[in-house]
């Protein structure tokens, strides 16, 4: 049977406008500059053999590709999320054993409710959780660095959003840390979503009732 909800990834999914109208929803992931040539480095090094210096002509052959077709569909993205190291890498960039820490910052319209989430993050005693708003952009921001267990966010979850169950069938698929932070916001965007749809469906369907 076809399916209410579906899901697109990749490079250039915003880059269409036809694209972009069919869309409810548009996730951006960034990550730092060097945070993301760190993570190449490592693994095209490790996982493909290639060389230090293989890799870094790859990444100077794509940027100006990069700079014209990916980057600027960040600002179409309902939500961003951008990996940021807390410390600068400098000299570590590349190398296995070099100690990265990081933070989830994300940048989110308003017209998706993240205020309660954001709040029960905040009473997570292993957490820092930082958020300010741009009020002329209609914006909210949040940094958010620290751990947390996956069952304690599919705690958080079952809390905040009715439908998590139906939406996320195994638990366990849950991460900890900042990806399962992640996670959690994607389904509270989805959740909500759905809910509207919903109601724009039932309200359309009592108003043709009443024409007849």
């Amino acid at each position: 049977n076809a399916k209410s909800t579906l899901l697109v990834s990749g490079l250039h999914t915003f880059y269409l406008q036809g694209l972009q109208r069919l869309m409810d929803l548009k996730f951006y992931l960034d990550a730092d500059p060097t945070l993301r040539v760190h993570w190449k480095l490592l693994r095209d090094q490790t996982e493909r053999g290639y060389t230090r210096a293989e890799v870094e002509g790859q990444l100077d052959a794509r940027k100006t590709d990069s700079d014209q077709f990916i980057e600027p569909q960040r600002q179409l993205a309902d939500v961003v999320f951008s990996y940021q190291p807390t410390t600068p890498l400098t000299d570590q960039v590349g190398h296995a054993d070099a100690a990265v820490s990081l933070q989830l910052c994300v940048v989110a319209t308003t017209a998706i409710e993240l205020d309660e989430l954001l709040s029960a993050l905040q009473e997570v005693p292993t957490l820092s959780v930082a958020t300010k708003m741009r009020g002329t952009e209609f914006k909210v921001e949040a940094s958010l660095s620290g751990d947390v267990s996956g069952a304690d966010l599919y705690g958080i979850a079952q809390r905040i959003i009715p439908d998590v169950d139906e939406l996320l069938t195994n638990p366990s698929g849950l991460h900890g840390g900042l990806q399962g932070i992640q996670q959690l916001m994607v389904l509270k965007a989805i959740s909500q979503c759905l809910s509207q749809r919903k109601w724009r469906t039932d309200t359309l369907l009592k108003q043709e009732q009443a024409e007849l």
